[in-house]
């Protein structure tokens, strides 16, 4: 980026040359024209460097390069990339470094959590990938709510990022969370397409919910804040956030297995975050 950066105002005080040059074309004193010319490569190239390094760093971003990032900060917002683009513009034109713009981004993925979350794994339309990703992350949510629930909620929420040790995650927990995060990205980006909800086939939503009022304490149940994941929340709330991820993933485990596909979707789709959903196609599928 910063070979970018640099043809960018070299760019723009060849425009400044050719601009003094202009000016001074009918000029006979050879120190005026010296001068002028002189002024005009300087304030071409500040202005280069002021106003056309962030827009020309922003749009390599974006569309020479076509990072993993770039890509995902599309497809979480496709109809914000205008607005996304001036605030990572605005971040390197600040910070006049690739860490602020990357900072920005992250930032923006934060305040768009619920679309770039684990629940996102959940709901696939997939006969393995939701079963597969709750048996990893039932026990990961387990261990973050005993060591820290206000951590556990940043994590699985998407609006924050805890550490391992503020988790309590071992290395082989750590590196299952990261794998999640990867397979939820690669998700994201690809926009695979959300599971409509599937025929009544065994225990449904009341029998989850009897199980939940006998051994949880539904009081602090706040399945807004898993079904609207904000960083801005207070610390009751993200931690009743993570107690009742960590109540409704433990009890889907008290179900027989031949259910548990059923009972993921009957209870995160489209009840928890239906902005996930695709919309239905005239066929009735969801893109």
């Amino acid at each position: 980026m910063d070979d970018v950066a640099i043809v960018t105002v070299l760019a723009c005080a060849v425009v400044g040359a050719a601009l003094g040059w202009g000016l001074v074309s009918n000029v006979n004193s050879l120190l005026l024209k010296a001068c002028v010319i002189f002024l005009t490569i300087a304030a071409s190239a500040g202005a280069g460097w002021q106003w056309a390094v962030p827009w020309v760093e922003e749009e390599w971003f974006f569309r020479a390069t076509g990072s993993n990032q770039s890509r995902l900060l599309l497809a979480v917002a496709p109809s914000e990339a205008t607005t996304i683009k001036e605030r990572l513009r605005r971040a390197y034109a600040e910070g006049r470094t690739l860490a602020a713009m990357d900072q920005e981004g992250v930032r923006w993925l934060e305040e768009h959590a619920q679309a770039r979350n684990p629940l996102v794994l959940l709901r696939l339309a997939d006969n393995t990938m939701p079963v597969r990703t709750y048996e990893q992350l039932a026990p990961l949510v387990k261990v973050a709510h005993d060591h820290d629930p206000v951590a556990c909620y940043l994590w699985f929420s998407g609006t924050g990022h805890p550490t391992a040790e503020q988790l309590g995650f071992s290395q082989d927990q750590q590196a299952i969370a990261l794998s999640i995060a990867n397979r939820v990205d690669a998700v994201v980006v690809a926009r695979l397409p959300a599971a409509l909800p599937l025929a009544d086939e065994g225990p449904g939503a009341q029998d989850l919910m009897k199980q939940l009022s006998a051994r949880w304490d539904v009081r602090r149940f706040d399945a807004d804040a898993i079904d609207h994941p904000r960083a801005d929340l207070s610390d009751e709330r993200k931690a009743n956030g993570c107690y009742t991820m960590n109540a409704i993933l433990s009890e889907i485990q008290r179900f027989e297995p031949a259910y548990r596909r059923y009972m993921i979707n009957k209870t995160f789709i489209p009840a928890l975050n239906p902005v996930f959903a695709a919309p239905p196609t005239e066929s009735g599928l969801r893109r």
